[in-house]
């Protein structure tokens, strides 16, 4: 009977942990690091930007973009006047999805771009490579519409433990009438389950000490001469 009551408390502490340590107050987070994201991450995949055949601009610097374009299984999209860039301004032959307010009007709002995704993709990670236009450094992030801590220019990664991302949105927050760019290629990917730093130590304490419990209820073994 001591045997199956131990068994059984392995077996419940165990779980405990395991379930535990999936469980996250705060699912979402974001990297700065290529090495850091890459890390957390697995089954990558690479998507370029590029040029749209048979519309306007193509084979030229610039490509005006009137509706939302697609690449690989990311739907950009800009709030403004978007287009696709391959100027040199981040290295030769490097296209961009770019997004700034062009008219009079609207000189006082910012560039913002979306990529949205389908849910039955499971994208739970993601990675771009972000630009300004001018001195700005401060990019505004939201995932699946929630805002999060702000970007900067460069390297931008996020992973989501609990459910798929459809939407990603990067604002130039800093400079009115700036634009916003995505350079180059992003990355899709899987993250890895999240485990909470508070929640697994204590379901183990609590396992360690019930198997002290139970031992000390042990009975001494007789012996006959």
């Amino acid at each position: 009977m001591q045997a199956r009551v131990t068994k059984f408390l392995v077996a419940f502490g165990l779980g405990g942990i395991s379930v535990a340590g999936l469980a996250s107050a705060d699912p979402i987070t974001e990297y700065g690091s290529s090495s850091a994201w890459d890390a957390a991450v697995s089954n990558v995949s690479t998507y370029q930007i590029t040029q749209i055949a048979g519309q306007a601009g193509y084979g030229t610097y610039t490509q005006e973009i009137g509706a939302p374009v697609t690449f690989g299984p990311g739907t950009f999209t800009g709030a403004k006047q978007a287009a696709i860039y391959n100027d040199g301004l981040y290295g030769a032959g490097v296209a961009y999805f770019s997004d700034a307010p062009q008219s009079v009007s609207d000189h006082h709002d910012y560039g913002s771009v979306t990529v949205a995704f389908n849910a039955a993709d499971d994208i739970t990670a993601l990675a771009f490579d972000l630009g300004v236009g001018g001195t700005s450094s401060g990019i505004a992030v939201s995932v699946n519409g929630f805002a999060i801590a702000p970007a900067s220019v460069g390297f931008f990664g996020v992973t989501d433990s609990n459910s798929p991302i459809t939407s990603i949105t990067f604002t130039e927050q800093e400079m009115p009438g700036q634009e916003t760019d995505v350079i180059g290629s992003y990355q899709t990917a899987t993250a890895a389950p999240e485990i909470s730093p508070t929640s697994a130590p204590a379901a183990l304490t609590l396992l360690l000490g019930l198997l002290a419990v139970f031992r000390g209820r042990r009975r001494p073994v007789r012996h006959t001469a």
